[in-house]
């Protein structure tokens, strides 16, 4: 693991207390694959959001040449695929909520020589933990994430499914415990609006892209999960590991014994254009 903080090399990552205490930042996880990140430009929009929407002053600039400087020197050592984390934590030390002014925030790249597998099926539980009703927030990756951990923990405890899928305060399909939704539906797609709740995954905006330019329509809405007991599949998304179909949602849904062409050519599509070719599983 090489770990980068505000564009120094470390062995271990910051006590940055703003982080630890009240999870005061944001982050990013990317597939470096063929040595770029090829949705790197759709990670930075997303922090730039991030850091508006927290008043982090943090420039982006800054942030692109330390990126672009970890690239330069994981490619000079032969390096061509793994995982890059980014994290953005607010500076200061002293106690209570309100930031601290003038101080530095944290940059923190930290890379790890793994790549997850891409495109794996997955078999799907619903999950009681609910995703909660926060505007504000919505949309960007801020580093509070218990309502993830709290449903992955219900995975884990199931012992019978390999993700799960997370409702809103209303009761509609909100996302998977790490991934977005996408319902394939009598020749049209649907996913979940993130305007309230949830996580705009990067993936997710460059497939309804790509889905676009394929003239297949995508429709963002509130969707009830009674619509998984008729729909022609789901399909979860995520910057690590791409596109993959639910085979089932557990006593709720079945798509095991049907394929779907449009998922084929989308995942076929996104491996071309993002150049992926390790760790890749068919639909």
């Amino acid at each position: 693991m090489t770990i980068y903080i505000n564009g120094q090399l470390s062995n271990h990552l910051p006590s940055a207390r703003r982080a630890l205490d009240y999870g005061d930042g944001l982050f990013e996880t990317m597939r470096f694959e063929g040595g770029r990140v090829a949705l790197w430009p759709y990670h930075l929009a997303r922090l730039a959001e991030g850091l508006e929407r927290l008043a982090i002053n943090q420039s982006t600039d800054s942030i692109e040449t330390e990126f672009q400087e970890l690239l330069t020197g994981l490619c000079s050592e032969g390096q061509s695929a793994g995982v890059i984390k980014l994290r953005i934590f607010r500076g200061g030390d002293r106690r209570g909520y309100a930031p601290e002014p003038g101080v530095e925030n944290y940059r923190v790249f930290e890379w790890a020589a793994e790549v997850p597998h891409w495109g794996d099926a997955e078999t799907a539980m619903l999950c009681t933990q609910i995703v909660a009703h926060q505007p504000q927030l919505a949309g960007i990756k801020h580093l509070n994430r218990l309502e993830q951990v709290l449903a992955a923990r219900e995975v884990e405890l199931s012992q019978s499914c390999t993700t799960g899928i997370m409702l809103d305060y209303r009761g509609m399909l909100c996302c998977g415990v790490d991934s977005n939704l996408f319902i394939e539906d009598k020749g049209q797609v649907i996913t979940p609006r993130i305007e309230e709740s949830g996580v705009n995954g990067v993936l997710r905006r460059y497939a309804i892209e790509q889905l676009a330019e394929m003239d297949v329509p995508v429709q963002e809405e509130d969707i009830d999960p009674s619509i998984l007991q008729d729909c022609d599949g789901l399909w979860l998304s995520n910057a690590l590991r791409g596109l993959r179909r639910v085979k089932y949602v557990s006593e709720f849904a079945d798509w095991s014994a049907s394929a779907s062409p449009l998922l084929e050519d989308l995942q076929a599509r996104l491996r071309q254009s993002l150049g992926i070719t390790s760790g890749v599983t068919e639909a």
